[in-house]
C-alpha cells in the first residue's frame, strides 16, 4: 500500500507522455529534412552575398545558378594549401596589392591570398567549380574578393586594376591564351607569376610532342622578362628579371 502511494507521488512529478502519432519519415523525406537543416546552418538567408560576383555578362543567370546548390555537394573545408605554395604567397603578395587567380577552382588559393592581399580577382570558367568557389568565399566571409566566370581572353585592362603583385594561372592548358590577355598588366606591374603548365602534367611523363609544347610555353614566359623555377609537378614560379 505504501509502495503504491510512493509510486503515485513520484509519477505525479512527471508530465504525461506524448505519443507521436505521425507516420515515420521515408528515407527520401529524412534526407531532404537533413539537407534543409544543413543549408540553414551553412548558407546565408536571405541571399546576401551577391556582391561577390562581379559585373559580367550573364551575371543574373550566375546569381540564380549559384543558389541551386545541394548541402551534401558543398564542402567548406577546401582550404589546404601546399606549404611550398603558401610560402610563395607569404613572400610575394605585397599588402594592399591585387592578386589575380586564374583557374581558382573551389577557392583554396583564393582564400589563402585574400588574407594577405588588398584585393583578389578570382576567375573560374567551370560553372560547377565556380559555384563551389562562390560558397566557399561567402562561407568564410571574405569581403575583398571579386569572382568572374570568364578568362578575359581579350585582356583585363578595362578593370583599371591597382598594383598587381601576384598572378596565379591554372588554366587547364590554356595558360598561353591567358598570358596573351595579361601582357599590358605584366608590362606595367611586373608581378610574380605562379603558373601550372600543360594542365599540371609532369614533364618527365610527357611524350616528345608534349615536351616540345612545354618548352615553348616556358620560353614564352622567359620572353616576357622572367626567370622560371620548378616548384611542384607542372607548377612554375616566374620572377621578373628586373
Amino acid at each position: 500500500m505504501i509502495s503504491t502511494l510512493l509510486l503515485t507521488l513520484v509519477l505525479a512529478d512527471f508530465p504525461p507522455l506524448e505519443i507521436d502519432t505521425h507516420p515515420p519519415l521515408t528515407e527520401e523525406e529524412l534526407f531532404l529534412d537533413i539537407e534543409e537543416e544543413i543549408k540553414r546552418e551553412v548558407f546565408p538567408h536571405p541571399f546576401s552575398d551577391e556582391a561577390i560576383i562581379a559585373e559580367q555578362e550573364n551575371r543574373k543567370e550566375l546569381l540564380a545558378f549559384v543558389q541551386e546548390v545541394s548541402a551534401f555537394s558543398y564542402d567548406a573545408s577546401i582550404t589546404y594549401i601546399d606549404p611550398k605554395i603558401q610560402e610563395i604567397f607569404d613572400c610575394y603578395i605585397e599588402p594592399g596589392t591585387t592578386v589575380l587567380d586564374f583557374g581558382a577552382k573551389r577557392g583554396a588559393s583564393t582564400l589563402a591570398c585574400a588574407s594577405l592581399a588588398g584585393k583578389v580577382i578570382a576567375i573560374e570558367k567551370n560553372r560547377e567549380q565556380f559555384r563551389q568557389l562562390f560558397w566557399n568565399v561567402a562561407h568564410h566571409k571574405i569581403k575583398n574578393t571579386q569572382l568572374y566566370c570568364s578568362y578575359f581572353e581579350g585582356g583585363l585592362d578595362s578593370l583599371e586594376l591597382d598594383k598587381v603583385s601576384l598572378i596565379l594561372i591554372d588554366g587547364n592548358g590554356q595558360e598561353d591564351i591567358i598570358l596573351r590577355g595579361l601582357r599590358k598588366i605584366i608590362h606595367k606591374w611586373k608581378p610574380t607569376l605562379l603558373i601550372t603548365i600543360a594542365g599540371g602534367l609532369p614533364f618527365e611523363y610527357a611524350d616528345r610532342y608534349v615536351r616540345q609544347e612545354y618548352q615553348m610555353r616556358l620560353d614564352k614566359i622567359k620572353e616576357l622578362g622572367y626567370s622560371t623555377q620548378l616548384i611542384t609537378s607542372g607548377k612554375y614560379l616566374a620572377i621578373p628579371n628586373e
